[in-house]
């Protein structure tokens, strides 16, 4: 069944949506510095189980507007979306910050979904900060004003997507991807100012996830470096609805990685109808 265009009007923007497929509804995120198009094989794959929903969040991709540093506003953004699809509850998969965006919806308006997966969100990431972390601030920072901002954001690739061997999805991934992610370089390091209600989810209330109900997996790459463990199992000390699930062989990137076993993890989260 091919992609439908259509777009959702949120204020001061207008974001673009791409729908396929058949079923219960599956809401996209994609995380900072990508857009839509990350999600086009997952998209084309998970369609048979389910109506997929994927859009550009404001700033990225067919979604024009400045770099939004308060991730509150892409939450308000999601609410809208979802309500726009008049479907009731829905299912949603969100990477990396998407991650974080979900959860704060959770926290605020739990009645629009009914089961989300969170991709090694970064949520309350400045609670444990890492020094390699903090040097890549410092160094990113540094290029930032230097001109160099090509380097700064894929400095920040790299980290963010560091792997147990030394290497990172970043930098085993497609000339394709990477070149897309780079794209994004302006946006990215506007989002990543400080701030504690930025990428790094420092607004994030587990006693609020906890409350909502809502059944969370979170995804963990089965390469990724020890941070999102960290990140994921300060969640799970809080919120009994927070369960972490592992996918061998994958970092950060891993739906671009392992997408079959990315794919077939979604499904058996998800339950999907066979």
């Amino acid at each position: 069944m091919p992609a439908k265009k259509s777009s959702v009007a949120v204020p001061g923007a207008t974001l673009a949506v791409l729908t396929q497929g058949a079923g219960p509804s599956l809401v996209l995120i994609h995380g900072t510095g990508a857009d839509k198009s990350t999600w086009n094989t997952i998209a084309d794959e998970l369609s048979s189980d389910f109506t997929v929903i994927s859009y550009d969040r404001r700033g990225y991709g067919e979604s024009v507007h400045e770099p939004i540093l308060d991730h509150r506003v892409h939450a308000d953004d999601l609410i809208t979306l979802i309500e726009s699809l008049n479907v009731g509850k829905v299912r949603v998969v969100g990477w990396s910050s998407g991650g974080v965006i979900a959860l704060d919806v959770v926290t605020r308006r739990p009645e629009l979904i009914t089961e989300l997966i969170v991709m090694e969100a970064p949520a309350q990431g400045m609670s444990v900060p890492s020094l390699g972390m903090l040097s890549m601030m410092m160094k990113s920072g540094r290029l930032e004003k230097k001109g160099k901002g090509a380097e700064a954001v894929g400095l920040f690739y790299d980290w963010a997507s560091s792997t147990k061997d030394g290497s990172s999805g970043y930098a085993r991934s497609t000339e394709d991807v990477r070149r897309s992610l780079d794209g994004y370089a302006p946006v990215v390091l506007a989002e990543l100012k400080p701030s504690k209600s930025g990428p790094l989810g420092g607004h994030i209330d587990y006693k609020g996830v906890a409350a909502s109900g809502v059944p969370i997996t979170w995804f963990l790459g089965g390469d990724s470096f020890s941070w999102y463990r960290k990140l994921a199992r300060r969640a799970t000390r809080v919120a009994s609805n927070v369960t972490v699930r592992d996918i061998p062989n994958g970092s950060h990137m891993m739906h671009l990685e392992v997408p079959q076993a990315f794919i077939s993890a979604v499904r058996e989260t998800l339950v999907a109808p066979r």
